[in-house]
């Protein structure tokens, strides 16, 4: 437009990089804490009201909490024949001191790498020095 051509600043290219991978970090970051504290499993399901009917014959339903669930208001009728209703033995439930462990190791890595971007770089240099 006016013949004058803008030199990008390689600086500021770099800090902008940093400051984008930064960003995406702190969001996988509260993904991963979202996962962790949400609450998993049934609540305030299969309630029936005002005479409503519900068949769940030969059904299988297995979570790790089941809160507030099959309730009947005012002559609901619900028919549980053969069904098997409980917690436990999911994948889920049996693997969650794994899935833990993991996301300890996950958020410490994310520690480090955030340290080590924005300054203390020596934390890798000296290991325990203190022994």
């Amino acid at each position: 437009m006016s013949g004058i051509e803008m030199q990008p600043d390689e600086e500021l290219d770099f800090r902008l990089i940093i400051l984008l991978i930064f960003v995406v970090l702190c969001l996988g970051v509260l993904i991963c804490v979202y996962n962790i504290t949400r609450p998993r499993g049934i609540s305030n399901a299969f309630n029936n009201a005002e005479g409503a009917r519900q068949d769940m014959t030969e059904a299988e339903v297995r979570f790790e909490q089941i809160t507030s669930a099959f309730n009947n208001d005012k002559n609901g009728i619900q028919n549980h024949r053969r069904a098997r209703i409980g917690r436990g033995e999911s994948s889920r439930a049996a693997n969650s001191e794994t899935v833990n462990q993991e996301v300890l190791q996950i958020k410490n890595v994310l520690a480090k790498l955030i340290a080590y971007l924005f300054g203390e770089k020596n934390q890798f240099n000296n290991k325990d020095k203190s022994n």
